[in-house]
């Protein structure tokens, strides 16, 4: 179910719901929830750097899209507390994979303009991930 801006902070949701303006209170619980739809951002930045790394602007943009996509993931993987356990391991082994799909020499130099707090921990399950990747 797709959702977009709606006035006065609202959201209008499409599809099922078509018309219908969610206000943003009601968003902001939704960013509050610790279960799995919280982890459909990975799908969706999947998508959007899939897409950016096509285009023609692609040197431009796909940095941006990297940088942002780190900045979210790491927003995330500091809040695991607040997700039900099995969802922060799903959030975790996610995010690895997430992190070996992006371009590498893209994804160190995306991680050496970010603070410190948010650099570690992406480089930490960054290193996880890599011992993690030849062993199965």
């Amino acid at each position: 179910m797709g959702m977009e801006a709606a006035p006065r902070g609202g959201v209008v949701r499409r599809g099922e719901a078509a018309g219908r303006v969610l206000p943003a209170r009601d968003l902001l619980l939704l960013t509050r929830i610790g279960d799995v739809r919280r982890l459909d951002f990975i799908r969706a930045f999947d998508q959007l750097v899939e897409e950016t790394a096509a285009d023609r602007d692609a040197g431009r943009l796909l940095p941006k899209a990297v940088r942002q996509y780190c900045a979210i993931m790491a927003h995330h993987l500091a809040e695991e507390d607040r997700f039900e356990p099995a969802v922060a391991g799903r959030l975790r082994t996610m995010s690895a994979a997430a992190l070996r799909r992006l371009p590498q020499d893209l994804l160190t130099e995306v991680l050496e303009t970010m603070d410190m707090d948010r650099a570690d921990r992406l480089r930490r399950l960054r290193r996880r991930a890599g011992a993690g990747k030849g062993a199965a």
